[in-house]
């Protein structure tokens, strides 16, 4: 396949993303944003499979769709924020055997999208609507880079690296099957570190 292109945002215009003014930060897109990020990226389709079985007080427990392996994410105040907002949404009506496999956000529907064809078809749907949306906003907060739901995952492990996140935890957190998955973050974000060092000379 070849080296992946990880193309990653600055910490700042991550930041100018976050808060710019102009943004409506109580759009369902920015929400979806937002929730993202502050899981370590989480993959789009995996955000969508989320159900409310998947929350336990301080953790969101769920099974990365690509690689099938469990992964646990500490849930950041900004990502509770969004999921108290959604729980009277769609997390207030549990099934016949006591567990609220409701879907978190209002993508899926479990009683319409059944078999694995409708879900994927759906999932693609929206994803290709939140490019879009992830599109319009790069251009408002004035971010020159093309903004998607793999730049955003990028940028969230990127940013880890930056802050000296140690590998296996970054490894476990992203939800890396090989350690020279998370190793390629590590060295990209090296380059970058050593590029702004010699032009502060």
């Amino acid at each position: 396949k070849g080296e992946p292109n990880r193309r990653a945002l600055s910490e700042k215009d991550m930041e100018v993303l976050l808060n710019h003014k102009k943004i409506n930060k109580k759009n369902e897109g920015y929400k979806m944003l937002v929730f993202s990020y502050f899981t370590v990226g989480m993959n789009f389709n995996d955000v969508c499979r989320l159900t409310w079985n998947d929350i336990r007080e301080t953790e969101i427990h769920y099974t990365r769709q690509k690689i099938h392996h469990k992964i646990i994410i500490p849930i950041h105040p900004k990502v509770k924020a969004i999921l108290d907002y959604y729980k009277p949404i769609t997390g207030n009506t549990p099934s016949i055997s006591g567990l609220n496999d409701n879907y978190i956000f209002p993508i899926l529907n479990k009683d319409f999208h059944i078999t694995e064809q409708q879900i994927a078809d759906r999932i693609h749907k929206t994803r290709t609507q939140f490019n879009d949306y992830l599109k319009i906003i790069g251009k408002v907060a004035g971010i020159d880079v093309s903004l998607s739901s793999y730049i955003l995952r990028h940028t969230a492990i990127t940013n880890l690296v930056r802050a000296g996140v140690t590998a296996d935890a970054i490894m476990a957190l992203a939800g890396h099957k090989r350690l020279s998955t998370t190793e390629g973050y590590i060295h990209e974000a090296s380059q970058q570190q050593k590029t702004k060092a010699v032009n502060m000379l």
